[in-house]
């Protein structure tokens, strides 16, 4: 099962990245972050079959790849979730990297509220998710 929950997070972090990355917003419609959506089920997936079956250091060197997907997007979800309630930033300019309050109201595609919250709940259940797996790993053996 550990083998299995590590291909599902990695998918999942893979995901993340096309989702974040691969669309051009033509016509201010940013529908490739739905791919949220796929990526918070893989992520819910992955953590259900996590099991206590492998040590500590076995289970921190399998997740670094996907870890580090992880933290780029949560850095995403966040300044995405920030621009857009506080300052008023379009799904686009998160997306482009372009968070200049310049942009602000600016080609809005109508489902930031949503893609706001859905970039935070798979940031968080990715890190709950780690931290649940990690702290019922095995200790090392000598």
């Amino acid at each position: 099962m550990f083998v299995i929950s590590v291909l599902l997070f990695t998918l999942g972090a893979l995901n993340a990245c096309l989702a974040i990355v691969a669309d051009t917003c033509t016509q201010g419609a940013a529908d490739s972050l739905n791919g949220g959506a796929l990526t918070f089920i893989l992520y819910i997936l992955g953590g259900v079959a996590l099991s206590a079956s492998a040590p500590k250091r076995i289970f921190l060197l399998a997740f670094v790849p996907a870890a580090l997907i992880a933290i780029w997007h949560s850095v995403f979800a966040v300044r995405f979730f920030a621009g857009y309630w506080f300052q008023g930033l379009s799904a686009c300019s998160a997306m482009s990297r372009n968070f200049s309050l310049e942009n602000a109201g600016q080609n809005m595609d109508g489902r930031e509220p949503y893609y706001t919250l859905l970039w935070l709940a798979v940031s968080l259940v990715f890190w709950i998710s780690l931290y649940r797996g990690f702290s019922v790993s095995r200790p090392e053996e000598s």
